[in-house]
C-alpha cells in the first residue's frame, strides 16, 4: 500500500473511477491520450500540468478539431510514449527489408501482428503521471527562427 508522502502511515486518498470516454470520432492520437487518460486515471489538470499544455487544448481534441504535432507530443509523452515516423517500406535498403520479412514470416496474418503488438503493450502498462520514471521532455515551442538560431548560433 502506498502512503501518504507528507505522512508515514497515512494512505494516500482512494482516486474515482476515470469518467474520460474516447470520442469515437476524435483523431487516432486523441484516441490514445484519452485512453490512456482513462486507464491510469489522469485528469485534464494533471495532465496540462505533466504536459505543458492548456486543459482547454487537451479538451478540444474531443471534438472535431485536430490538434498540433507538439501538443500531442507533449501530452503522449506524460505517458512516456513518443511519436516516431516510419518510413514507406519501398524507401528502405534492401538488406533492411530482407530482414523484415524475415521476421515477418514469424507472423501470419494481421491479427496475429496485432496480438503480439498488444501483448507488447499490456507488458509495458501505461505509468501514471507523477508515479517516478524519467519526467517527460518538455517540448519546445520556439518559432523557426529561433530554433535556427539556437541551432547554428547565428
Amino acid at each position: 500500500m502506498r502512503h501518504h508522502p507528507r505522512m508515514s502511515n497515512a494512505p494516500l486518498p482512494a482516486r474515482r473511477t476515470s469518467k474520460i470516454t474516447v470520442p469515437a470520432h476524435a483523431a487516432p492520437m486523441a484516441k490514445l491520450l484519452f485512453t490512456l487518460m482513462r486507464e491510469t486515471g489522469t485528469t485534464y489538470q494533471e495532465l496540462a500540468h505533466h504536459a505543458g499544455i492548456q486543459v482547454t487544448t487537451a479538451k478540444s481534441w474531443r471534438g472535431e478539431k485536430y490538434g498540433s504535432l507538439q501538443g500531442y507530443e507533449a501530452a503522449l509523452g506524460a505517458f512516456g510514449f513518443r511519436i516516431v515516423p516510419v518510413p514507406p517500406l519501398d524507401s528502405l535498403p534492401a538488406e533492411v527489408r530482407e530482414k523484415l520479412d524475415d521476421v515477418s514470416l514469424h507472423f501470419r496474418t494481421d491479427d496475429e501482428v496485432l496480438a503480439a503488438a498488444i501483448a507488447t503493450f499490456a507488458d509495458a502498462a501505461p505509468r501514471r503521471i507523477g508515479d517516478g520514471g524519467p519526467p517527460a521532455p518538455r517540448v519546445n515551442y520556439k518559432s523557426p527562427d529561433q530554433r535556427f538560431k539556437d541551432r547554428w548560433g547565428v
